[in-house]
């Protein structure tokens, strides 16, 4: 049980900041909003030239166009919920969460592909660009919002 002295401090849910966002994690945010909307929307708008277009993705398997959609709204989800973290930087840090379950869960299904030998080495270094390092950065942003908690910035 909280103390009167910790309860008065804490205004809100723990995983709260103040609303300060460094300017590295703005950009950060920015530009993975941007890219995962841009990519997002692309997938739903046109799912065929998207397909046709990026690299290593014709590897995976036969177009499927609802699939590709239903991809590009997840980019779009977390897409969202980084522009969502930048209007409401005091809930950053869950909201980060979002992209990374989405990008960490994307890279193992990638990975997991690749260990079972139905993707081939050659598409190990397309994911690494495209797959492995936005799901890298991710985690870091999310524990970079995290650290923003424990450096005492929560709100009071």
């Amino acid at each position: 049980m909280r103390d009167k002295a910790n309860t008065a401090r804490i205004s809100g849910p723990d995983w709260q900041c103040n609303g300060k966002l460094r300017m590295g994690q703005t950009l950060v945010l920015r530009v993975a909003a941007t890219a995962m909307a841009a990519n997002g929307i692309w997938m739903v708008a046109d799912p065929q030239s998207w397909y046709q277009s990026v690299p290593g993705v014709d590897l995976t398997g036969p177009l499927n166009m609802h699939f590709v959609q239903d991809v590009g709204v997840a980019f779009l989800t977390a897409a969202g919920a980084y522009v969502a973290a930048l209007r409401w930087p005091g809930a950053a840090y869950p909201l980060s969460l979002i992209a990374v379950i989405w990008l960490a869960g994307h890279a193992l299904i990638h990975l997991l592909g690749l260990l079972q030998g139905s993707l081939s080495a050659v598409h190990l270094l397309e994911d690494s660009v495209a797959i492995f390092l936005p799901t890298f950065v991710a985690m870091l942003l999310s524990l970079s919002l995290r650290n923003n908690l424990r450096e005492g910035r929560a709100l009071g």
